[in-house]
């Protein structure tokens, strides 16, 4: 039997060697249904001993005629799809080794993978100090002694705004303290900028002849450092304001928000300001004549209705 089998086998004409398209479908269905069956017989056993457990059918492994690696998943999967039929439309095909030319790359914009370029660099010694100090913070005495080396005089408005005394009268404990730890950090950063300021007057008082180009790129860089120090303090009082605003009325919030921050965080005449806005609301009231709309409603419905 078996060498008639291999004998008509032989005896094939070339043609036959040929394997249609849809032969080849209905092969790889076929050996998919008994790979399919052979894994639900296996995965019934699992429980008792799971080395015999064999590969989930997203794991099975099939070579096609092609020579290509098949790897077995749902009959409507995308990956069965771009095998059985790699012509189609809907099959993605990734081209990993060939490039766009620069002036297509020009128009998709630039790469967000890449690292956006930095002339900055930090010198070994100083990244292992300042990160130190960034991860553990400094130690309290230090500290203590820096704020009040470089504290900045407060009547030169080098001062965190005061929160409203009419403000924290009304507000929970919880909030003030909140609130004074936002102080806190600003206070600091007034001290960074004194020490910022006693920099600045050292390269000019300095006696001994300095480049020139030196010394404004010095004086540019700790400028564009206090710069960004000095925007750092004013978003932490708009950060302290917007924490604050749902606990306040919606006139406070309409009446202070385009007042700037200075000496107190919702302006030194809020109170003024807020006993103005009601009384000029009380007036307003007062000036309606009673019943005016009401009135005017009649009026217009018999209008409507031509009485």
């Amino acid at each position: 039997m078996g060498k008639h089998k291999r004998s008509h086998f032989r005896s094939s004409s070339p043609r036959d060697k040929h394997v249609s398209r849809r032969e080849l479908m209905k092969r790889l269905e076929t050996l998919e249904r008994l790979m399919s069956r052979r894994y639900s017989r296996s995965r019934s056993g699992f429980s008792d001993n799971r080395s015999r457990s064999p590969r989930s059918p997203q794991d099975t492994r099939m070579t096609t005629p092609s020579g290509s690696i098949f790897h077995g998943t749902d009959r409507g999967s995308p990956a069965r799809s771009a095998l059985v039929s790699p012509s189609s439309p809907s099959a993605l095909v990734i081209h990993n080794d060939e490039e766009l030319p620069e002036e297509i790359l020009e128009c998709l914009g630039e790469d967000p993978s890449k690292l956006p370029v930095t002339h900055i660099t930090v010198l070994s010694s100083v990244v292992t100090r300042w990160t130190h100090v960034m991860f553990n913070g400094l130690p309290k005495e230090d500290k203590g002694q820096l704020l009040k080396l470089y504290q900045p005089p407060a009547d030169g408005g080098f001062k965190p705004p005061l929160l409203n005394t009419e403000v924290e009268a009304i507000l929970p404990t919880t909030s003030v303290k909140k609130d004074r730890y936002q102080v806190a950090s600003q206070t600091q950063m007034l001290a960074s900028l004194g020490a910022h300021s006693e920099a600045l007057k050292l390269i000019a008082s300095c006696t001994t002849e300095l480049p020139e180009p030196f010394k404004k790129q010095l004086g540019r860089l700790l400028s564009d450092s206090a710069n960004l120090i000095s925007d750092l303090v004013f978003t932490t009082s708009q950060t302290r304001r917007h924490l604050l605003f749902p606990l306040l009325s919606k006139q406070v919030k309409e009446l202070t928000l385009k007042v700037p921050p200075r000496e107190f965080l919702f302006g030194a005449n809020m109170a003024d300001e807020l006993r103005t806005a009601k009384s000029a609301e009380r007036l307003a009231k007062d000036l309606k004549a009673p019943g005016s709309t009401s009135q005017n409603q009649h009026r217009f419905s018999k209008s409507e209705g031509g009485g």
